[in-house]
Parts: C-alpha cells; structure tokens; sequence
C-alpha cells in the first residue's frame, strides 16, 4: 500500500524564484513498486527532473526510515502540469515506512503567491488530491479546517503572529468552526472591542452556543484588575460594564490583578485564549495602555495543552466577579444600569435567533 499524507506537505521558497514542494508518502507491505503521476496545480510549473531529489524519513516513533525505497523513472511533463516517478520497495519488513519525495517548481505570476493549490497524485487507479491554503492570505479559512486533511503554505509551521485587530474581526467565524466554549483573559485595554459590532457578534455566538449545549460550553472570562494596571478612569468604567454585561448572559467571570496574570504567565502582557480544543492564541503587549503600541497575536493551531496549563493556573488565582465587584466597591449609576439591561437583552435576542 503506498499513498501521500497530505498534511506532512509543505511548500517553501529555496531560492530565487525556485521553490520546493515536499509530498511524503506511506509506503507498508512486504513487496511494493508503484507508478505514480503528481500533477501540480495550474500555477506552479515543475522543473527539469535532474533537479528532484527525494530522502527517506522518520515521521513517528514506530516509523522506520529506508535508504533501500528508491525513485525511479522520473520525468517533467511542463505543459500538463506533471512529474512522473516510481516508487520500489523491496522485500522488507512489513512496518510502515515513510518517504519524502521534493519537486522544484515555479510559480507562473510570481512574486505573486496564490491563495490556495490543489495537488492530484494518482497511485496506479487511485488518486488524491492535496489540497494547500496559503496562511498569509487564508488564515482563518486554514484554523477552520481539520489539520489531517490539508497542508499550508509558504511554511508548514502551526505557528502564525498577526496583529489582534485581525483577529477581532474574525473572532466569531473562528469560534463557529470549533467544538467547544472560548476561555480567555481580557484586558482593560480589550474593552473597546466589546462594545463594536464584532465583539457584540461574538458575544452573541458564544451565548448561543452555551445555551444550545445546556450549559455544557460555558465561557469563562478572567478579567485582569484595571486597578492593577495605569489605566484611565473613563477606561476603567467602560470595561466593568461589558464584563457585568457578560456576568449576567451567564458567563463565568472572574478577576485577577496584573502581577498575578505575571506571575502565572511567567511574562508581563501575556493573554491567552483558547478555542475549543484546536486554537491558542498567545497575545503580546495587551496590557500596554498606550493605544500607540501595537498588539500581536500569536495563533498556535492543534495544540492547546501549553496555553490550557496556564488559563487553569491563572482561574485557579482568579477571584468571583461578584466578590471582586463588592471588595472594590464596583457600583454602577443609573445609566449604565440601562445600557447594562438593554445590552443583555439584545445579546440574548440575537444569540437565540
């Protein structure tokens, strides 16, 4: 048996104008030799075959890597698109080998990168199709996907920096795409964004999903302390109100001061929040009160574990919204008691619609 891991594909520039496209492949069974047909997508153009290369790696523990797998037959079919090779591996063992097969290529409006690539790769009357989402371009569209069914590009890497005011505007959306509640630390300097349209549409959509679950995908919020930090009074007010406001649709808030999130953190400015069980975003310079600063996320895809260690670590210190609003003597006048009901109200209307 012998078939491509579409997510172990990566595309990367080596130099100039020439990039690599790595595609490996599982290959089990005692006696193996397929003919294989790699057709590129229409904006990459294959080059000459004396510069494939291939190696044999080790992708799991239980994987052994074979110098006596071998390609042969390669040829360069530039106007279909195509390279054709063969895979040979003789009588071995029957564990499962993996192999990495490199293709040079160019894209045809290059500089230009495009969004997405669709990879075919037949193996005798089978055939594959590898699909590639550029990440600098298809961000939330790559979060969104399964991490088994597709690669991305220009590096493999799980890793992305992008600056959080992307990330409020596409908050929602990414939440929608995965199972599970969001739990995250906010900062004073966050509350603008609660009272725009993107906050209120993900307010809305996290209502409706803990309601629709029974409760089972209830939010939690930890606040860090304004008193904790210099932040302004008009600042100050503003973020108590969207965290009652929050409090009372039924999420779970708490507070926490600045040096505590520090110290559970290890690092001053650090926020964390989890999407489900498939997204951490690490966010830099969110508790900086200087508008001026620019603040950067950092989306970690299919691996949540390191950011859950902390958030648990950090609840675990929090305090009650309501014990907190009583020890500060947190009150709110008469206005904000109006924008407070009608807010909550228009968040459960438009949660439950």
């Amino acid at each position: 048996m012998l078939q491509p891991i579409p997510h172990l594909t990566s595309i990367e520039k080596t130099s100039g104008q020439i990039w690599s496209i790595s595609l490996v492949f599982e290959v089990s069974g005692i006696h193996h030799k397929s003919s294989i047909t790699c057709v590129l997508d229409n904006m990459m153009i294959p080059l000459a075959a004396d510069i494939i290369s291939s190696e044999s790696i080790s992708v799991s523990a239980t994987a052994i890597a074979s110098a006596s797998i071998a390609f042969t037959n390669e040829a360069v079919d530039i106007n279909n698109k195509q390279v054709r090779f063969t895979i040979t591996k003789p009588r071995l063992s029957r564990r499962k080998e993996y192999l990495k097969k490199e293709i040079k290529f160019q894209w045809v409006l290059y500089p230009s990168v495009p969004d997405n690539v669709r990879i075919v790769i037949k193996v005798g009357t089978k055939q594959y199709v590898l699909e590639g989402l550029n990440h600098d371009s298809s961000l939330i569209e790559l979060l969104k996907r399964n991490n088994n069914s597709h690669f991305h590009f220009p590096n493999s890497s799980s890793v992305f920096e992008i600056p959080i005011q992307e990330i409020y505007k596409t908050c929602t959306e990414l939440y929608d795409s995965q199972a599970g509640a969001a739990w995250a630390v906010t900062w004073p300097r966050e509350e603008s964004f609660w009272y725009s349209e993107h906050g209120f549409r993900f307010l809305c959509s996290q209502y409706k999903k803990m309601i629709t679950s029974n409760g089972m995908f209830q939010p939690r919020r930890i606040g860090v302390c304004p008193f904790s930090l210099d932040s302004n009074n008009i600042v100050t007010r503003r973020y108590f109100i969207a965290l009652e406001v929050q409090y009372l649709i039924g999420f779970d808030i708490r507070m926490i001061s600045a040096e505590t999130i520090a110290a559970c953190f290890g690092k001053e400015d650090l926020s964390v929040t989890l999407y489900g069980s498939a997204v951490r975003i690490l966010s830099k310079n969110i508790g900086d009160t200087d508008e001026n600063n620019a603040v950067y996320a950092t989306l970690v895809k299919n691996d949540v574990n390191e950011g859950l260690k902390l958030y648990k670590e950090a609840y675990s210190a929090s305090e009650y919204w309501c014990n907190y609003k009583s020890t500060n003597d947190v009150k709110f006048n008469p206005s904000e008691l109006v924008y407070i009901e009608n807010r909550q109200n228009n968040i459960k209307v438009f949660g439950c619609s």
